[in-house]
Formats: structure tokens, sequence, C-alpha cells
């Protein structure tokens, strides 16, 4: 490692942090001045506000209250002012409704294993989705929900400037054992950066109202972003979303005559090109191994050789820990886990999948709680206008990859670009039973003033 490299925890330079924020305060004003809705504002600060503050983590990770950190402190403030102004009818949506029955479990698991008190940080995360999911579907459905979709990009630019500024310093930080090296703006860690980056590209993706040229900037900007991250899980997961936005770019530019052309050699090329990375490139060699065991079925983990320990950066191994050991457990602990948050007085390192981590924390209520949202989430997906719905699942599918081989819904960032997805799609599954509701009426009024 050399000695620009950053050791894991480490920030930018506080001349540096300084001299961005004031950039970053001068995008807020702009973006707040464009928008002047009270969900979409609420929004905005928000996001830019947790990017900022995970930005100077050297301070807003340190506890200053028991248990609560500056960051936790805001998540907190979130919530609570997030509640105090959300409308009634977009809080309690269908979404909502599929999200309750794992904040339920999760509380239930708490209070078996006597973790309430050390849970109410997750606890609280679950609270933060469902503000951000309720007010997305407040914009989208009563407010101003074009200019939201144009001026919310501006709220991730926090990850560009730090990122930016760590490329022109030479700032970067070391990846794992194979020497590579992520710039990632000083930020703590490079799964969290490049997850908040993913938020981006599905804000600029879904959003409604973005000129063509903005959004494929946006989406360009993100692609670079995760890969001068280097964080690979993110690369992977991203590519559904990203190929389809610049595909359906390019397609609308040609004639009808060569589109279906298109659509077939660009199909063919994304799969040649996805194989040809995945043969070449050293950090995603190990992937057809990783599948080729997953299918066989992981065993216990004194079944698995010295090499399988190594794949996936030994992720493979690690699940093989967490199930086992949640399979050997009482009943109790089988049905509601052990309780949030509790894999550290069992394992040295966190599980590096949503469902691993669910069903071992949560049991077997918690990973069914979680498989109810993804599921919802698909199925009003598949309710909403056909120009719309493929951009949905192919969101929804992408953060599931993510799920698989990291954790980003314990992150906020994560929790952030699941939100929007989320929101959006329950947004428009609402839009249309509003359309509806409004041309059925409109019919009935027609039918009504029709000379008897």
């Amino acid at each position: 490692m050399d000695a620009n490299a950053l050791a894991e925890g480490a920030a930018l330079p506080l001349f540096a942090q300084g001299a961005g924020l004031v950039v970053l305060c001068l995008i807020l004003l702009y973006s707040l001045s464009k928008c002047h809705s009270p969900s979409a504002r609420f929004l905005i600060i928000v996001i830019w506000a947790r990017f900022v503050l995970s930005a100077f983590h050297n301070l807003t990770f340190v506890k200053i209250l028991p248990g609560l950190s500056i960051n936790s402190i805001s998540s907190v403030a979130v919530v609570a002012i997030g509640l105090v102004i959300i409308k009634r009818r977009s809080l309690f949506n269908i979404m909502t409704i599929a999200i309750l029955p794992y904040l339920v479990v999760l509380a239930v698991s708490a209070v078996v294993n006597n973790l309430l008190v050390s849970s109410i940080d997750d606890i609280i995360k679950i609270m933060y989705l469902i503000i951000i999911v309720s007010h997305v579907h407040e914009i989208v459905i009563f407010e101003d929900y074009k200019k939201f979709s144009n001026y919310v990009l501006l709220s991730f630019s926090p990850l560009i400037v730090y990122q930016l500024i760590s490329i022109v310093l030479g700032v970067k930080k070391a990846g794992e054992s194979d020497g590579s090296v992520s710039y990632i703006g000083g930020y703590n860690h490079e799964a969290a950066f490049s997850v908040g980056l993913m938020g981006m590209i599905v804000a600029a993706a879904l959003g409604e109202g973005i000129p063509t040229i903005k959004r494929i900037g946006v989406l360009i900007l993100g692609i670079i972003g995760i890969l001068l991250a280097n964080y690979r899980t993110t690369i992977l997961a991203s590519s559904p979303i990203i190929i389809f936005m610049l595909g359906s770019a390019v397609i609308s530019t040609l004639p009808r005559h060569l589109r279906g052309i298109f659509l077939m050699s660009g199909g063919i090329s994304a799969v040649l090109l996805l194989s040809a990375a995945i043969s070449t490139s050293d950090r995603l060699a190990d992937l057809p191994a990783a599948v080729e065991l997953v299918a066989s079925g992981i065993s216990s983990p004194d079944t698995i050789t010295g090499e399988q320990k190594k794949l996936l950066s030994g992720r493979l191994y690690l699940w093989s820990e967490y199930i086992y050991q949640w399979r050997i457990s009482d009943s109790v602990h089988q049905l509601f886990g052990f309780g949030p948050g509790s894999w550290e007085k069992y394992f040295p390192i966190y599980a590096h999948n949503t469902f691993v981590n669910g069903i071992f924390e949560l049991g077997i209520l918690g990973l069914i709680c979680l498989f109810v949202i993804f599921l919802s989430a698909a199925l009003i997906g598949l309710s909403t206008y056909r120009s719309y719905t493929i951009k949905l699942l192919l969101a929804q599918l992408s953060f599931f990859i993510l799920n698989l081989s990291t954790m980003p819904m314990w992150q906020i960032e994560g929790l952030i670009a699941f939100a929007l997805i989320l929101g959006w799609s329950v947004a428009h599954f609402s839009a249309r039973k509003y359309i509806e509701a409004a041309l059925s009426r409109e019919r009935v009024l027609a039918s009504s003033k029709r000379p008897q």
C-alpha cells in the first residue's frame, strides 16, 4: 500500500472536506429554490444530508450520547420530522403494509432475545425506509413530481464532489488482497459509497420529466463512479437497470424497423461482454465456481475445501457458518432468530448477504417477511403501466442482486436506494388506480348528461 492509500475509515483532509461542503451547500440551496413542495424539499435535504454526514464519518460516527452517534440522531430526526409532515393518505400505502410485518418480527425477535434496547437502531432504519417510501408516494401522486425527479439528482452530488476531490488529491483506499484500490471520496467504506451511487442511478432511471441527455449523463457519472469505487457487487447488481436505460436511450433515436435488430444484437453483446468481464477479471473470475457450489448446496463449514473458502472473497464459507449456526439452534431461535445485531456475538465478519443475515438474526419468520417485501414490490411493479413496468422490475432486480452479496438494507445509503424504488413502484400503482377512478367518474358523468 502506498503513502496515499487510505486505511479503513480514513477521511479526506479537513480543508478538502470544507471546500467541498461550501460547493455542496450552494447546490442544495439551488435545488431547494427550484422545488417548493414540502415532501420534495424534505427528501432533497434528507438525502443530501446523509451523504454529507457520511463524508465526515470521523466525526459523525462517534457516539456522543449513549448508543447514539450524530448519524444515528439524524436518522431519528428524519423519522420524527417525516412522520409529522407526511399526509395520512400516503403513509398508509400498500408498500408500507408489506413492510410492517418485517418491522413487527424485528421487534419481537429483539424482545425474545432480550436485545430491545440495542435493536432500536435497526427499528429506526425500517421506519426510515417507510418514511422515504411514503414521501416519494406523496410527491408522485400529489406534488410536482417532475421537478422533484430533476432536482433530487443533485442530492447525490456529495458522492460525486468528494470522489472527484479524492482523485485530484490522489487519495485512495486499498481494496482487497489483490492490490486494487478504491476512490471513494474519503468515505468509510466502498460498499456504502457505491450503493449511494446506485441510488443516484435509480433516481435517474425512474424519475419522470428528466431530459434524455441529463438522464444519460447522470447514468454515465454513476457508472464511472461505481467503477472507481471498485466494489464488484454493486457493479454487477446495477447492470440490469443500466443496460436497459442506455439501450432505451439508443433505441429511441432509431427508426422503428431497426429497433428489433438493435435489441437482439445488443442483448447478445451484453451477454458476451459480461462473460468476457467475468473470465478476464481477477475479481470476477471466481463467479462460475461460486455458482456451481451454490447449485450443489452449501454444506456445513467443515465440508468446504480450502480453495472453496476463498470464493467470492470468502463469502460462501461465511454464509455456510451463519446457516449452520441457525440450523443447529433450538426451535425458538429457528423461528425468531438470535436477534437484531446478534451476529457480532458469534462471528467476526457480517454476513454480506441480507437473506443469510435475515434468517440468522430474525429466523424463518424474518426471512419470510423479507421475501414478502420483495415479492410485494414485484407484484406492484407488474400492476403499473406497461411503459413503466420494465424499468421498475429491473430496478428491483438490481437491488435484489445487491442483497445477495452485501447488505444494503443494513445501510442508510442502501435504504435510500430501496425506498426510491419502492416509493416510485407504489406511487405508479396508486396513480393507475387514481387515473382509472377519474376515468370512471368521467364516464358516469357523461352518461348522466345524455338525454333520456
